[in-house]
């Protein structure tokens, strides 16, 4: 792993491998993202390494949730350095995935720990709440 897109999954209402291999293919293939090409062809014409991750409950705690996030980041950081990269990091959440990557990222700014995104964005998250 060189070069990491990761993409922190959102609440899904049927907790199967199947389905979350759909969740990933539909949201890879959407069209509108960049440059005219789908998100994957786009990230793969970059060299990126995607990397999901699948919580256990999404729908516990988002401390929980984040702090797991900032455990895949730390280490993806160690495989990086190991492989000799120091590409940045790239981290999308996906419904409340952005949530709790949001508040992952805020958290290790506030702990010192280096989790080295040099960008970070949300698909479908209600970041100022819902109703």
């Amino acid at each position: 792993m060189l070069k990491p897109f990761i993409i922190v999954e959102g609440f899904e209402l049927v907790d199967n491998p199947d389905g979350f291999n759909r969740q990933l293919t539909e949201l890879l293939k959407l069209p509108q993202v960049v440059f005219g090409s789908t998100l994957g062809e786009w990230l793969y014409d970059q060299g990126y390494d995607l990397v999901w991750i699948n919580l256990t409950d999404v729908q516990g705690y988002i401390q929980d949730n984040a702090e797991a996030v900032n455990a895949v980041i730390a280490k993806i950081n160690q495989i990086k350095t190991s492989n000799g990269s120091s590409e940045p990091n790239m981290i999308m959440g996906v419904s409340a995935g952005g949530i709790i990557a949001k508040y992952a990222l805020l958290k290790a700014q506030q702990t010192g720990f280096d989790h080295q995104c040099e960008k970070f964005f949300t698909y479908d998250s209600p970041l100022r709440g819902a109703n």
